[in-house]
C-alpha cells in the first residue's frame, strides 16, 4: 500500500500539533526590530481608506506562533444544602453530593422506584460513581420517596 503525499503531510502536521500541545511551552517568534512608518513616510496609502489595504504604521513588533494557552480560574457554585431527612438520606448525601447538588436532584421530574434504580445504576456503571451495589436500592428508594411519582 503506497502512502500519498497528502496522507503523509497531514500526518506530519498532526504529529507536530500534538508535540506542540504536549510540550506546553508558548511559541513566540524571536523579537526582531520591525520598522514602523510615520504617516509622512507611508505616502498616500496611509490615509483613512488605507486600513483595509494594509497601509499605515505596523502595530506589532512580535509575531506569535502555535497555540496560546491561558490559565483560567473557574469558580463553581457551592451549596451547603443537603437532602431532607429520611431513611437513606445519609447514603444519598454521602454518595450523590460528590457530583450533584441537592437542588439539581430534587428538581428532577418525579420518577418511579424502577426509574430511580435505573438512574442510580447508570451513575455506577456509565459514570463510575463510587456507589456500592448494596446501597443502590436504599438510594433509589429514598429518591423515589422524595422525588417519586405522585
Amino acid at each position: 500500500m503506497a502512502l500519498s503525499f497528502k496522507t503523509v503531510s497531514y500526518g506530519l502536521v498532526g504529529l507536530t500539533a500534538l508535540v506542540l500541545l504536549l510540550d506546553g511551552k508558548p511559541r513566540v517568534a524571536p523579537q526582531a526590530e520591525i520598522p514602523t512608518r510615520t504617516a509622512s513616510e507611508a505616502g498616500p496609502a496611509s490615509g483613512a481608506g488605507a486600513a483595509g489595504r494594509g497601509g499605515g504604521a505596523i502595530a506589532s513588533s512580535q509575531a506569535s506562533f502555535g497555540p496560546r494557552f491561558r490559565n483560567l480560574s473557574v469558580e463553581l457554585p457551592s451549596s451547603d444544602r443537603t437532602f431532607p431527612d429520611g431513611p437513606g438520606a445519609d447514603l444519598v448525601n454521602s454518595n450523590c453530593l460528590a457530583c450533584h447538588s441537592a437542588s439539581m436532584v430534587l428538581s428532577q421530574p418525579p420518577l418511579s422506584l424502577a426509574a430511580w434504580t435505573e438512574e442510580v445504576n447508570k451513575m455506577r456503571n456509565a459514570f463510575h460513581a463510587p456507589v456500592e451495589a448494596s446501597d443502590v436500592q436504599a438510594i433509589a428508594g429514598y429518591l423515589a420517596s422524595v422525588v417519586g411519582s405522585h
